[in-house]
Formats: structure tokens, sequence, C-alpha cells
């Protein structure tokens, strides 16, 4: 997150245009099966035009592809699988999927009502990587990819877990959502090797400590959603305490505190740190 001359201006009568933010999505991957609550992270190539080089979890920019048909319909209707979630996430949910399957190799999907293992993925698709950087190249191919194979996305798997938007102070603005999923069985994770360099699974304190220690990058937001997810003791806990029907987003802001300038976030969102010093916070 870097600080760059920008500011919001409200709408109306100040003759400034309100900001505009750009949908993505994002999914906390997680895993207990074999002990503590683990999550996905992998390291952004250096190359991106975002948080390169820090850890992240999977996830990207909603396309235009994720709001056109099937998902959307012209006379307004949504994709079946999408009804049961509010309509102002629809497009988001797609691009989590589609993110999560183009960077990742995981897919949350069902096929004749169960939910796919990684064992059948592979049975049905032997050249995975290819399928993956063909859909990266062209989301459109996501949806045509499901029906070819009879694949259902699995939107009900995807829990929400936190909405963020980015700050005035940085140009380019993000309306992310966070949704929390338990891993399929038999997936394994495989790095995308452009977008993504690793797939890594380690529990939110490990992460946490390899980036006090400087040995990981990890962005303000990231970090904040890794020290609220070390509180949960399972997957399960995740999964129940999400959803709670509201979906204001997050905006950090700078405050001076004592002489010092840090990057905050308000109490009381479930958060156990909420400010960070500034020069870390953009350092990341």
């Amino acid at each position: 997150m870097v600080p760059a001359a920008s500011s919001d201006g409200p709408s109306g009568g100040s003759g400034q245009t309100p900001p505009v933010f750009e949908r993505s999505a994002t999914v906390l991957l997680l895993d207990d099966s074999t002990g503590p609550m683990q999550v996905l992270m992998g390291e952004r190539a250096a190359t991106m035009g975002f948080a390169a080089g820090a850890l992240v979890f999977p996830g990207g920019k909603v396309d235009q592809a994720d709001k056109a048909p099937p998902w959307r319909l012209a006379d307004g209707s949504s994709h079946r699988a999408l009804q049961a979630s509010p309509d102002t996430e629809h497009d988001v949910r797609v691009a989590a999927i589609r993110e999560l399957f183009e960077e990742c190799g995981i897919l949350l999907a069902y096929r004749d009502g169960e939910l796919l293992t990684g064992e059948a993925l592979s049975a049905l698709v032997p050249d995975l990587m290819a399928m993956r950087n063909a859909i990266n190249d062209d989301a459109q191919l996501f949806a045509q990819f499901l029906t070819d194979h009879a694949l259902t996305p699995a939107f009900d798997q995807l829990t929400f877990f936190a909405r963020w938007k980015t700050p005035a102070m940085v140009n380019r603005r993000f309306d992310t959502w966070f949704f929390a999923a338990r891993v399929p069985p038999g997936h394994v994770a495989v790095a995308d090797g452009a977008e993504s360099l690793s797939a890594e699974w380690a529990t939110p304190t490990q992460f946490l400590a390899r980036s006090d220690k400087g040995d990981a990058k990890i962005i303000f937001p990231t970090a904040r959603n890794l020290e609220r997810l070390r509180d949960f003791g399972s997957v399960k806990a995740v999964i129940a305490h999400g959803d709670p029907g509201e979906r204001d987003a997050i905006t950090p802001a700078v405050k001076d505190i004592d002489g010092e300038r840090y990057l905050t976030i308000p109490d009381g969102l479930g958060y156990p740190v909420t400010r960070e010093a500034l020069e870390k916070a953009v350092r990341g």
C-alpha cells in the first residue's frame, strides 16, 4: 500500500468527482484437517502492479466477464447458483472462485451434487495448468469450462469475512471482498508462476512471524485479517462467525497519535490490532 497524492472529494456541490473503486475478491482458504488451522497464501510476482512481492491471499479484480452471462442475464436475473447470496456481491463471488482456480488450481465446484475433489478435477482436466492459463488470458472461458465439464460453482462454500476499501492516499483504489472457505478434499495448491510465485500453507501466527522478522512482506489489510483469523480456533468457528449480514466497508485512515503517524481502522470490528505505524504499514 503506497501513498500517493490523491484524495476523495465528496460528490455533489464540491464539484469533485467521487472516487472510483475497482471491485475485487480474495479467498481465505482454510484447512485444519491435519492440525492447527492453516491458511493459503502466495507471494505476488515482483512485476505485479499491486502488492508486488507481498504475501497475499489468492484473489484479484472482477473481470467484465464476471458480470456477463451466464452470471447476469439481460433481464436482470442471475445464475441459479448465485441466487442464495446477496445481489450486490454476485460479481465478486464469481471472481473469487475464478481467481482461486487461476492462481492456485483449486476449484470450488459441484459435480452431480457432490463437492468436487482434487482427484476428480485431475481426472476431468489432465492438463490443468493449460486450462488455468487460458482462463487467466480470457475470463470468459471460465463459464464455458464449467459447462463443458458439468460443473456448478460452489458459491455457497464462500462465507463473507470482511470488506475493505483502499484509503484516499492511494491512487489506485480497490473495493475488496474477503471470503473464507474450507479447502475441498484432495485439492493441492500449485502456484501459476506468473501472478503468484508460491502457494504456501501455514498458520496465521507463522505468516505474521515471518513478517515481523522481515522475511516476508505483508500489507496492512492482509496483516489485520491474519490477526483476526488467528483468534479463531478452527475452520468451523470461522465459518460459523461469518456472514453477519453487514457489508459495510472498512477504510483505513491516517491519524496522528502521540506525535506519531499511524494507519488505523475503527475499533469494535473484530480486529485485535487496529493501527500500525505509517512507515511500517507503507513498507508492508
